[in-house]
């Protein structure tokens, strides 16, 4: 990795972090933890990255905003459905493997609203469309 991936890693970790730790205070709201997320990752880019796009920054920060609850209906959904089979409730509302699911979730939700709102084009596209070898249409 060169020095830029680096210090981009540590700085997008660092801002998580303390975002984290600010949207603690507020872990009865559903909107509010997901939007401090959203706004601490854009003001990162906007400062270190520079990135200066007002509807992409929006776009994330609604992305973010609603991530979490989405999270907990996909979570709820898998819990009533009965998707994974009979789970105990023992300790919390939702055993540990419906909370990494809704993780999994929330996290998809960021990671593809960020991978199309901020990458390049090339990457973008990719992440978006099956390659062409796989669908059979590679170039004779």
């Amino acid at each position: 990795m060169n020095q830029s991936a680096i210090s981009s890693a540590l700085g997008l970790t660092a801002v998580g972090l303390g975002s984290a730790v600010i949207s603690a205070r507020f872990q009865d709201d559903w909107l509010i933890p997901g939007a401090v997320f959203g706004i601490a990752i854009v003001l990162y880019l906007a400062l270190f990255e520079g990135f200066r796009t007002p509807f992409r920054f929006a776009a994330f920060v609604f992305a973010c905003s609603v991530s979490f609850p989405l999270s907990l209906l996909g979570t709820t959904a898998i819990l009533y459905t009965g998707a994974m089979g009979p789970t105990p409730l023992e300790h919390s509302d939702f055993p540990p493997s419906l909370l990494f699911i809704g993780g999994g979730i929330g996290a998809f939700i960021v990671l593809l609203s960020g991978a199309m709102l901020f990458a390049t084009p090339k990457l973008r596209g990719e992440t978006v469309t099956i390659p062409r070898q796989s669908r059979g249409l590679s170039k004779m």
